[in-house]
């Protein structure tokens, strides 16, 4: 029926002359099952103990079926068979390999297991399948996940139903399950097909085991094809400066937690361990506070790498820090003072360190920068927008009130090699000046405000 129907016969189309003679055959052959009987009961009268029940499996290229036998000890000490059920199927259209087709018979005989168990009444000893195929014993042996989608739920169904232990190898020549796959003829009915293969008739230790060698090429091909997957730990800072509001404290925590780390790797080792009951000295303050200012700046190497702060002619120093440079070297001070750490407005670091000058004293802004400018350069104007042409500001003047310096317009600027405005020309009601734009404050740029 499968073949016709590839041909695309209609139902009342003529076959040709070879396929009406093979139906012909067909129906010749079914004639003769008239004469097949099969023994109605399943113990034999001389039987004792439980039977096992012998399950066989095996597959071709047009079919694939199962078939079963209760095997029975008898009271003379010989064995005895019983034929129970057989199915089979036709392989599909769609081509699959030989070991594909042999994992389908063993699904169809797990079934058949699960539909004799559920309808026989007797109990019996044991269950025991057999498949000639040694890649389908080893896919039910192994774990189901390894291998594509086809052959895992396949596996994952035969394990569900029967236990893989139970499932042993035997040579193709002994597999009853052959005639089911290849077609027999009526008249080989009553043989070997009815009564089992004879190592049935025989003790479980003379049983045929055929150690054939697996094709690991086939096997392997069937595998999932493993992806690695990398796992990236994201390193957190075990300090996080944002829950600090004073500088020293902060650095004090971290000046301890650098000593901890030195005793630890001093007991690895085997060293010299640090005291650790005395006060923290100026060096291991000082490396505490080296190790947040790179941090700080972490953000301005990219930045530093592209030359925006080339007006601060900035440098690395052999510690790693980005320092300000300039003509301040024959300057007699301290080497920070001449070379300040240059630290972004926006880090909390810069907050911080800001704070704490300015709590020292409380001075204005213009003494709090120029403290912290001894030891630190916070990038202030980092983001600030240029002056334009158009822009409205108020000019400052240190002998008028405040509420009473000059409005003007920004008619020219004056920008330097960096693009950064410092001078600009202004326009009043009494004429036209140049000032610096540091006695400049907007108060209405030339764009207008953006709701």
């Amino acid at each position: 029926m499968q073949k016709l129907w590839q041909r695309g016969y209609n139902w009342d189309d003529h076959l040709s002359p070879e396929e009406d003679a093979e139906w012909r055959l067909l129906f010749e052959e079914m004639k003769g099952l008239n004469g097949v009987s099969l023994e109605r009961c399943l113990t034999p009268p001389d039987a004792q103990g439980k039977p096992v029940l012998c399950i066989f499996s095996d597959a071709s290229e047009n079919a694939y079926g199962a078939c079963a036998y209760l095997r029975w000890q008898t009271r003379d000490d010989r064995y005895e068979t019983r034929f129970i059920a057989s199915k089979s199927k036709v392989a599909p259209l769609k081509a699959l390999t030989i070991p594909r087709l042999e994992l389908q018979a063993a699904v169809l005989a797990a079934r058949l297991y699960k539909s004799i168990t559920e309808e026989m009444r007797l109990e019996v000893e044991k269950v025991v399948f057999f498949t000639d195929s040694m890649i389908t014993l080893q896919w039910i042996k192994s774990s189901a996940r390894v291998y594509k989608p086809f052959v895992s739920s396949r596996v994952g169904e035969i394990q569900t139903l029967t236990d893989p232990s139970s499932w042993k190898h035997i040579p193709g020549e002994d597999n009853p399950a052959d005639k089911v796959s290849r077609g027999i003829a009526v008249k080989e009915l009553m043989d070997e097909w009815m009564c089992g293969p004879n190592f049935l008739h025989l003790n479980e230790p003379e049983w045929p085991v055929d150690k054939a060698i697996i094709d690991q090429n086939l096997e392997n091909l069937e595998r999932r094809k493993t992806q690695t997957a990398l796992v990236i730990n994201m390193t957190v800072n075990p300090i996080e400066c944002e829950r600090f509001s004073k500088w020293r404290k902060l650095v004090r925590v971290t000046a301890y937690v650098f000593r901890y780390v030195q005793i630890l790797k001093s007991k690895l080792m085997k060293a010299s361990i640090p005291e650790d009951d005395v006060t923290l000295p100026p060096g291991e303050l000082a490396k505490a506070e080296h190790y947040w200012t790179k941090e700080a700046q972490k953000g301005l190497k990219s930045r530093f790498e592209k030359g925006e702060f080339k007006t601060l002619t900035p440098f690395l120093d052999n510690k790693g820090i980005i320092r300000v440079g300039g003509r301040v070297e024959n300057l007699v001070t301290s080497y920070e003072s001449k070379h300040p750490a240059l630290l972004p407005a926006s880090h909390h670091i810069a907050l911080l360190i800001t704070r704490h000058v300015h709590e020292i004293g409380h001075p204005g802004i213009e003494t709090t920068t120029a403290k912290t400018r001894r030891k630190f350069w916070r990038n202030w104007n980092a983001d600030r927008r240029n002056v334009r042409v158009g822009d409205v500001v108020m000019t400052a003047d240190s002998n008028a009130v405040r509420g009473k310096w000059t409005i003007a317009r920004i008619i020219q600027v004056y920008p330097g090699p960096d693009g950064k405005v410092r001078n600009v020309k202004l326009k009043t009601v009494s004429g036209e000046y140049r000032r610096p734009i540091t006695k400049l404050a907007v108060i209405y740029p030339a764009e207008g405000y953006i709701d």
